[in-house]
């Protein structure tokens, strides 16, 4: 999407990352990795909210949350929103409340009674399509045959190389396992999304 001169696109975090202590950290990797996309520093906007701790245990209200996208969407004209789906694609219940956030504003919000917002939500899939790497395209150009309201995001090998490089830059959470997300994963190659309202 950064690509496209027609488009201008922000990245809403809604936690700095600070479940260990490294959440300055964070930021700053944060942001490098979205200049590595193409994107300007200020389009990154990250949530520093004792409401929204970056923690496992910890559900977020989400009121809160709908409240804290609606704000970011209407101050930047927002007309697209993107994220987790009902699963937070691992599990993780702060991405799950981020989908339910977004959907409650989606839904609920009277700004978006006259001017509705598009809103879609990546979708999770299994742990063995998950490893599959660009193999999934199969299954995934299934999906978008079969549906109106998906969409689908193939990378090509500069795209996959700059996802490598921004995820590279996320050192203090380079694990691992993170490393082979990097090279088998099929999100690194493609992605879909389901309209959520």
């Amino acid at each position: 999407m950064v690509r496209r001169r027609d488009v201008a696109v922000s990245l809403l975090c809604l936690s700095k990352g600070d479940h260990d202590g490294h959440g300055e950290t964070r930021k700053k990797e944060l942001v490098r990795a979205a200049v590595s996309f193409g994107m300007t520093p200020d389009s990154v906007i990250i949530v520093e909210d004792q409401n929204l701790p970056d923690d496992p245990k910890k559900a977020w209200n989400v009121a809160l949350v709908a409240k804290t996208i609606e704000a970011v969407v209407v101050a930047g004209d927002v007309d697209t929103v993107f994220t987790f789906d009902r699963q937070g694609v691992s599990g993780h219940p702060n991405h799950i409340a981020a989908y339910m956030g977004v959907k409650h504003m989606a839904l609920t919000s009277q700004r978006f009674k006259l001017r509705p917002i598009n809103a879609y939500a990546l979708e999770s899939i299994g742990i063995v399509r998950k490893y599959c790497s660009i193999i999934d395209t199969v299954f995934s150009l299934s999906i978008l045959l079969s549906s109106k309201e998906s969409l689908v995001f193939v990378s090509d090998v500069q795209a996959y190389s700059i996802g490598v490089q921004a995820m590279s830059m996320h050192e203090s959470q380079m694990v691992w396992f993170r490393k082979l997300y990097l090279a088998f994963s099929r999100y690194m190659f493609i992605n879909t999304y389901s309209k959520i309202n």
